[in-house]
């Protein structure tokens, strides 16, 4: 496995030394900023340093109730000469601790057997003729710590318990507060606990469950400022009912990972470690896969070699089948990502009646010919008879390094079930490979005003349908199924019309399909509307959907939604103020060295102001953001002397995302004073980039997301290695786009770090964070008369837009993680923050 070396994973490109590199990214930046809000002051850091609970001073004495202390004390008699003399007890009697007497140079203290807690200072005297000299103790009598039982707490899988415990029974003040997750046979690794306010020390511990049922131990230490520890050993009662199938239950087990969003099935699976994703994968045989990624939960890398991502079904009651049980599943490594390394492994086990697990099967990636098979791998397989009992479960797991997403296992289509025609010929299922294209190309997104004229250039006649057939005995037939098009904002449909023509309507069996249908009229239809509907809107959402019917004989019946599923798949195309090849996610990224250059070709179709430059920085664990670069703008032709040049800039990481999910840090043009400097743009070609100033090596120097799924990107890429002159990409790049994108327009922009100071000017609180039915939501220094909300799910897209209310019913929602957005209509000013639906 890889441990340290990096240099192994870079891809190299046959081209000249000190030229651009792909390296894997160590972050998803999704799944970072789709964790909840914890209370503000919650660190690792910090929590980490509570969690000794040291408040025994050095300079004071401790005792127990009803235990007796001998405190040895030396007094300093320099000047006192050395006549006789005695001690004496100047405050003993009459003390808060207990009965205190002298013997000679020891203080002899008895603390009462009913104390609580006390603190006081003993002064102790020396006396002779010459004069007398004292010395104090301090002494802190307590009682003993006291251990407490909580529970058994039954919470539901993934919901949530607050659990207030009684720091009242402590003698003093609150003083400190830590837990520990003790030992335990509790098989759950994403459930989450913290105290509600990180302030000042807190007695209440907020718990959101995993998804396995179980008991888990957590124990709360509080502390007071006698330093008396309390221990509450809290039991979670973690339910989740298992899932039958057969007879009452589901026909089948199946998921083919299309559903949206990025978190696996809750009915189906226990483990969140995969990410489901529809960019990853190049071959799979639906929309989307679970990628084994090496990066956790949270999005963070796991950090060590071993067993790190894990997908484990939900406990399975398989009494009520009748036949022999079948196991079939779609794997390979690599995708779009990079392939696993030398003793990396993918590893497939079943649970015995014991509650053991078995491993079934190991797989290593010389087993696939992962360049050449393009339809994937299937592995059909048949579960022993000693596995069918009432709570069978069976877990995919890869081993990596935990270094990031450079591992990758791209699992699709499981299913389980006790058919054998299925478990051999599969399902009657034709599926929908990839989402619809971007309506416009070669860009994603692009300013209204740029497309205005260039429709019958920018749209295509055109649109591709991948497709694949689940069954291996038979070709299927497809219906004529629908394609639509419609504007969101305006509500307005440009386009309606059947999905596949007569010619392309049969799939072969076990095979994908593309078919490459026209579609001419598609620019008349959205000039039809160009001067009426679209004229006025500063941002269009142009939403391309497909949708299949009326396959063969499709599969159907309990435990199958999958198969209709897979027939739909939509793709958003936004008109707004930047131009943009990428589809907003990254698979990769690119690095150059220093004194290396890269830019990017976009062209005008009007004269028009550049504003500032977005890049998208991902997620790495080498922190680049001390390294410096140049950036840089050419109007017209891309030559030595770039128009623009802003010197040793330095990246930024936002902590906060403010258009999507995806985070993009804003450079507004500025001069050498600091005052903003946009210019101006012509129609015509003009290229952005940068310049890689500090010295670096790989993964030090500063890395830009690359998305490997707009490979159309790749033909506006040029490089300039060491002053050397400029070059397109060579063709054997692989192929995509780089996340770099023009903010265009008349409206100045604001740098990332301001955006936030700007969204700061008024506060939003959203609670109980993570919310059951309902949220409830304040805020501070606004009025809300102008106020609107909106709430953001996983994927970017607004599930609820409406005026301010301090309620909002979130009961029909999906649970998982929402941005709440509210924006002053008055000003334009917003605030955004994350919370989590949990029931």
């Amino acid at each position: 496995m890889k441990r340290l070396s990096y240099l192994s994973l870079l891809l190299v490109m046959a081209m000249p030394l000190q030229a651009q590199h792909l390296v894997p990214l160590t972050g998803n930046l999704q799944l970072l900023q789709a964790q909840p809000d914890l209370p503000k002051g919650y660190a690792p850091a910090a929590a980490s340093r509570q969690r000794a609970c040291q408040l025994e001073e050095d300079n004071v004495n401790y005792i127990l109730a009803g235990d007796t202390a001998l405190l040895t004390f030396e007094i300093d008699t320099f000047g006192l000469d050395t006549l006789p003399g005695t001690f004496n007890c100047t405050n003993c009697e009459g003390n808060r601790i207990g009965e205190a007497s002298l013997q000679n140079d020891t203080l002899v203290l008895i603390a009462g057997s009913e104390l609580q807690a006390a603190r006081d200072t003993f002064r102790i005297e020396f006396c002779n003729p010459n004069g007398c000299k004292s010395t104090s103790l301090i002494v802190v009598g307590r009682r003993a710590s006291q251990s407490t039982a909580v529970g058994p707490i039954a919470v539901a899988a993934e919901g949530m318990a607050e659990v207030p415990l009684q720091a009242a029974n402590l003698p003093g003040p609150l003083a400190c507060n830590r837990f520990i997750d003790q030992p335990d046979d509790y098989e759950g690794r994403d459930q989450l606990a913290y105290f509600s306010n990180y302030q000042a020390p807190d007695s209440v511990l907020i718990y959101v469950a995993s998804r396995y049922p179980g008991q888990d131990v957590i124990t709360v230490t509080l502390c007071d400022s006698f330093a008396i520890c309390d221990d509450f050993n809290i039991t979670f009662q973690i339910n989740k009912a298992p899932l039958a199938l057969g007879d009452g239950g589901l026909g089948a087990f199946l998921d083919d990972f299309s559903q949206e969003g990025h978190v696996t099935n809750s009915d189906l699976w226990l483990d969140r470690d995969p990410f489901v994703n529809r960019t990853f994968a190049n071959d799979n045989p639906t929309l989307g896969v679970a990628t084994f990624d090496g990066i956790k939960p949270d999005g963070t890398p796991y950090g060590a070699s071993g067993l790190n991502d894990r997908l484990t079904s939900n406990n399975l009651d398989l009494t009520g089948l009748d036949g022999d049980l079948f196991l079939t599943f779609w794997l390979k490594p690599r995708g779009l990502g990079e392939s696993p390394e030398n003793g990396d492994f993918f590893q497939l086990e079943f649970k015995n009646q014991a509650g053991n697990w078995e491993v079934v099967r190991t797989f290593f990636k010389e087993e696939f010919d992962i360049d050449t098979t393009a339809a994937g791998f299937f592995f059909p397989m048949e579960v022993p008879g000693g596995f069918k009992h009432e709570a069978f479960q069976f877990r995919f797991s890869a081993f990596n390094s935990g270094n990031g997403i450079d591992d990758i296992w791209n699992l699709d289509y499981v299913w389980l079930g006790d058919d054998p025609a299925i478990a051999t010929t599969n399902i009657t299922d034709v599926a929908l490979r990839q989402v619809p294209a971007a309506a416009i190309a070669p860009y994603t997104s692009m300013p209204w005003r740029h497309f205005r004229g260039q429709e019958e250039a920018l749209l295509p006649s055109n649109y591709l349908t991948y497709l694949f057939n689940l069954n291996n005995d038979q070709a299927l037939n497809a219906g004529a199924g629908d394609l639509v098009i419609r504007e969101l904002t305006t509500g307005v449909q440009l386009a309606a019309t059947t999905l596949l023509d007569a010619c392309c309507r049969t799939v072969e069996a076990n095979s994908p399909a593309t078919y490459d249908q026209n579609y001419p009229n598609f620019p008349g239809l959205v000039q039809a509307f160009m001067n009426t509907a679209f004229n006025f809107e500063d941002r269009l959402e142009f939403e391309t959907s497909y949708q299949l019917s009326d396959v063969t004989n499709e599969q159907g019946g309990s435990g199958y939604s999958s198969v209709t599923r897979n027939n739909n798949a939509s793709r958003l195309t936004v008109f707004d103020d930047y131009f943009a090849y990428d589809d907003g996610t990254a698979e990769t990224g690119v690095v150059v060295q220093e004194r290396d250059q890269i830019a990017v070709r976009y062209t005008a179709a009007v004269d028009d102001t550049l504003q500032a430059l977005q890049f998208h920085f991902p997620s790495m664990i080498n922190d680049f953001s001390s390294q410096e670069f140049h950036l840089q703008v050419w109007v017209g032709a891309l030559d030595d002397e770039p128009e623009v040049r802003m010197t040793f800039q330095n990246p930024f990481f936002p902590a906060s995302v403010y258009d999507t999910l995806q985070a993009f840090t804003t450079y507004p043009l500025m001069d050498s004073e600091g005052n903003p400097s946009p210019i101006f743009i012509p129609a015509g070609d003009f290229y952005v980039g940068w310049e890689q100033v500090s010295s670096c090596n790989f993964l030090d120097c500063i890395v830009v997301g690359y998305d490997r799924n707009t490979p159309a990107g790749l033909d506006a890429l040029f490089y300039n290695n060491n002053d050397q002159g400029w070059l397109p990409f060579p063709a054997n790049f692989p192929a995509g786009a780089l996340m770099l994108r023009p903010l265009m327009g008349n409206e100045p922009a604001l740098p990332t770090s301001a955006e936030a100071q700007a969204a700061a000017a008024f506060e939003v609180q959203a609670y109980p964070n993570p919310a059951g039915d309902v949220l409830h939501i304040e805020t501070k220094r606004i009025a809300t008369a102008h106020l609107q909300l909106e709430l953001i799910n996983a994927l970017g897209q607004t599930v609820h837009r409406a005026p301010y209310t301090p309620q909002l019913d979130v009961s029909g929602l999906v649970p998982g993680m929402y941005l709440v957005r509210a924006t002053d209509n008055f000003n334009g000013q917003s605030v955004q923050l994350k919370i989590m639906i949990a029931r």
